[in-house]
């Protein structure tokens, strides 16, 4: 089956705990509600006495999601400045690569290979960053992924996978993130990696230009609603570069 929300009831769930307004909950499902009780009691509170939250602690955990190989710049930069970088991709073999390269430069570096695209495995991954570091100050977005066709060869599964993973993939990673930068004290920061492709469209690659135009909304849409936490959203939105992706365009004389 699908992902589920905190709080759903699932069909022939027999065990767990009650939660108010939520029905029968399995642990996890309890977790995630407690966590979510947590952030609105913070929230609430700063509300009231019109102050701003604060981060606690003083330990960085940045989590780079996406496609290691290609965002081993942005992890070797964030190391260098002192985070203990979380590495993601599909590829077990490429995000240990990518954690290799970091680690021989001296910075703190750990592997979380996880399908972006699979919001089960998002969630797993995010429970498994919580047991081995217990907070998250830093995301960066750098998934991607392209199909360049024309319009009318696209099936419409096709172009959801598309958006499933340079849109929605992202929008459920920033909620995650967001949830643990508020509960752990507040204030963090997100980088989605965008593209030139959203604002300056090119033939046979609507799919893509869509999916990228719609992460660059998200990022703004974000940074109105989640600065208020001291949480800032930014986007990066590369030109062409020689990467997996746009291997093709490089062959192309």
């Amino acid at each position: 089956g699908g992902a589920h929300e905190p709080g759903d009831v699932l069909p022939g769930q027999r065990h767990g705990r009650e939660h108010p307004g939520c029905g029968l909950l399995t642990a996890e499902q309890h977790a995630h509600a407690e966590r979510d009780h947590r952030v609105h009691e913070r929230v609430a509170a700063r509300q009231r006495s019109g102050g701003h939250v604060c981060r606690a602690g003083t330990a960085r955990c940045s989590h780079t999601i996406g496609l290691a190989q290609q965002g081993v710049g942005i992890e070797q930069a964030l190391a260098a400045h002192g985070a203990r970088v979380v590495v993601n991709g599909r590829n077990p073999e490429a995000v240990a690569s990518a954690a290799h390269v970091v680690r021989k430069r001296g910075g703190m570096v750990d592997e979380l290979p996880f399908d972006v695209s699979d919001p089960d495995q998002v969630m797993r991954a995010m429970q498994e960053l919580d047991r081995r570091h217990g907070r998250l100050d830093i995301l960066v977005n750098n998934v991607g992924m392209r199909d360049r066709r024309g319009i009318f060869e696209f099936a419409l599964d096709d172009v959801r996978r598309v958006l499933d993973v340079n849109l929605v993939a992202p929008f459920l990673l920033c909620r995650e993130a967001a949830r643990r930068m508020i509960d752990q004290g507040g204030a963090g920061r997100i980088i989605n990696i965008t593209s030139i492709a959203g604002p300056i469209s090119n033939l046979r690659d609507a799919a893509y230009t869509s999916a990228k135009g719609g992460l660059a909304s998200l990022t703004r849409a974000l940074a109105a609603e989640l600065g208020s936490y001291g949480i800032t959203v930014n986007g990066v939105a590369p030109g062409f570069f020689a990467t997996e992706t746009n291997a093709a365009v490089v062959a192309d004389p």
